[in-house]
């Protein structure tokens, strides 16, 4: 069972001004759902501000999800969140996602699961779709690294 399955959503009543600041207070959750901002999920900003065009207050965002961390779970604001923003935007926040939680090159438990139950919450994310983002994500994340690596 993931973190989200024990989860009753209906019951989660987070607000959000806009599709930006879910995305932005969602993307701040992954990163910080292994208990610590790794400095390549900071580096790995610029890519994830791209891929959700108009992402530019992440500050506002961080000071959020502290002020949702006194009352709910880490799983159920990105829950939250994720349910929130427009299920046409679910890819590209799934694959933003997957970078963030992979920048760091481990991908726990914990972020195992939340990647999966992302996917369970959106119908625009079959299984298919869901391997395939995460596969184009684990692959521009190695790249990353390798260049990384060369420029040492």
């Amino acid at each position: 069972m993931g973190l989200f399955s024990a989860l009753d959503r209906s019951n989660i009543s987070i607000d959000f001004r806009d599709d930006m600041h879910a995305k932005a207070t969602l993307i701040t959750a992954m990163s910080a759902l292994d208990g610590e901002i790794s400095k390549d999920e900071i580096d790995i900003a610029p890519i994830v501000k791209a891929l959700c065009v108009g992402l530019d207050n992440t500050d506002q965002a961080k000071d959020h999800f502290k002020s949702l961390r006194e009352t709910y779970s880490t799983p159920e604001i990105i829950a939250a969140a994720f349910s929130y923003i427009e299920p046409e935007a679910h890819r590209t926040v799934f694959f933003a996602a997957c970078m963030v939680t992979m920048a760091d090159g481990f991908v726990d438990f914990d972020e195992q699961e939340a990647l999966f139950d992302m996917a369970t919450l959106s119908p625009a994310l079959s299984d298919d779709i869901a391997s395939q983002i995460v596969g184009v994500a684990g692959m521009l994340i190695k790249e990353k690294k390798h260049q990384q690596q060369k420029q040492a």
